[in-house]
């Protein structure tokens, strides 16, 4: 009962602060003004209190924290300033002192005078509810259960109050001792359990930074026989281009002895005879360019009558 008290107190006094921000904060512009507007219910040191409040940093955050919030209701409930308890206890009245289920709490609470759901959403929920309560009957019990069809569709009860039941209907006043043990039990069992994933992921991260290191070792290694294989690549090629070159002045040299070969036997075949000493003289490097030259003019030549 003090808890239930206390918690309507809370809801006047933020019911009393909010009409009094409407009345005298939010249609002025400057402190000034707002404070010369104090309303008649307030007293004026804790108006000045209220004011300063309000126009801090601090308040206008969380003010737009809240507003954000507000839109992201996406199914408002159509009960107006009537509590949940007293629309329990109406409709236990009208069923005979039986309570109502959750499901009909919700239903009741998210339609219009029309008897249609408020919007889209909660119509779609609706539907999901009865169709597990279908299925499920048992689930569907009155009051409310820990895995009722509503706590099925809608998740767990937040901590510290159980939904459509109004204000003061903590789990453990609605469930009982029982209820307060299993959730003390589910807390241990998931600290035991999120120490137990530290613990695997701590073991992880060691394997992985350990492999990472191996695999870094690895890389260095094939970097440095990449970087020798490159090398001694450099030195076989520098080899071979040394020998092909080689080779290609070898070659030059045997082709102009062929030439000069050629040239000396083409010319004993025409019948022309060349001085010994002459011939060790005159025949140049390039014999095929001098050959092209006239014969009248190679010097020290003598022809021979042919029988």
């Amino acid at each position: 009962m003090k808890r239930i008290l206390m918690m309507s107190f809370g809801s006047k006094w933020k019911e009393s602060k909010h009409e009094a921000k409407t009345i005298g904060y939010d249609p002025y512009n400057t402190d000034i003004e707002r404070l010369a507007h104090c309303p008649d219910r307030v007293e004026e040191d804790q108006w000045r209190s209220l004011v300063h409040y309000w126009s801090s940093k601090e308040a206008k955050e969380k003010s737009e924290r809240n507003k954000e919030s507000r839109k992201k209701l996406t199914m408002p409930h159509t009960s107006g300033r009537k509590s949940h308890s007293q629309i329990i206890d109406d409709m236990t009245k009208m069923n005979n002192g039986v309570k109502p289920t959750r499901i009909e709490v919700f239903k009741k609470t998210h339609i219009r005078a029309n008897k249609e759901p408020v919007n889209e959403i909660a119509g779609e929920v609706m539907k999901q509810m009865d169709d597990l309560a279908e299925v499920y009957p048992e689930l569907n019990v009155p009051g409310s259960a820990p895995n009722d069809v509503y706590s099925q569709v809608m998740g767990s009860d937040t901590h510290g109050i159980v939904r459509t039941l109004g204000k003061g209907a903590s789990p453990s006043l609605v469930y009982g001792p029982v209820y307060k043990r299993s959730q003390t039990e589910k807390r241990d069992f998931d600290t035991r359990v999120e120490m137990e994933v530290q613990k695997a992921t701590s073991a992880m991260k060691i394997e992985m930074t350990e492999k990472m290191y191996e695999a870094k070792k690895e890389m260095e290694a094939m970097d440095k026989k990449l970087l020798e294989a490159k090398e001694e690549a450099k030195e076989n090629n520098e080899v071979m281009e040394r020998k092909l070159s080689e080779a290609k002045m070898d070659m030059e040299e045997i082709i102009a002895d062929k030439v000069k070969e050629g040239i000396q036997a083409y010319v004993e075949s025409l019948g022309i005879n060349i001085d010994a000493n002459l011939k060790s003289e005159q025949v140049p490097d390039n014999p095929l360019k001098d050959c092209q030259q006239p014969s009248s003019l190679v010097p020290g030549v003598h022809t021979r009558k042919l029988v």
